[in-house]
């Protein structure tokens, strides 16, 4: 793995951030886009893996994003949420500035930490 890749992983799991429990993706109408373009262009591919992905919450121009099932502890999961998801998204919304991972990636089948 190289430096660069395991920095974003060291950053992610010591961040003092509060995670946010639960999607308010339901009632807010910018979320609910959002939601859609995961439906189209993005859970398809994650669920080809058997993973997936759901909105925690979005603030101050952060979504926070938890992935599940493959995807949870897959080695693979920071690339596939940042190159992959966080690319998409930020070029579809100017208002995400930035997708955060708030996944327990240790409690998923193949932790990678």
């Amino acid at each position: 793995m190289s430096t660069k890749v395991f920095e974003k992983i060291k950053n992610i799991f010591s961040s003092k951030e509060e995670v946010p429990e639960q999607s308010e993706s339901n009632s807010d109408p910018f979320l609910s886009k959002v939601e859609g373009i995961l439906d189209d262009q993005i859970r398809p591919f994650l669920q080809m893996h058997g993973g997936g992905v759901e909105i925690v919450e979005y603030k101050e121009s952060k979504l926070f994003m938890r992935m599940f099932g493959g995807c949870q502890g897959c080695a693979s999961s920071a690339a596939t949420l940042k190159d992959g998801i966080e690319t998409v998204l930020k070029n579809e919304f100017e208002e995400i500035q930035e997708v955060v991972d708030v996944t327990d990636h240790a409690a998923g089948e193949n932790p990678f930490i």
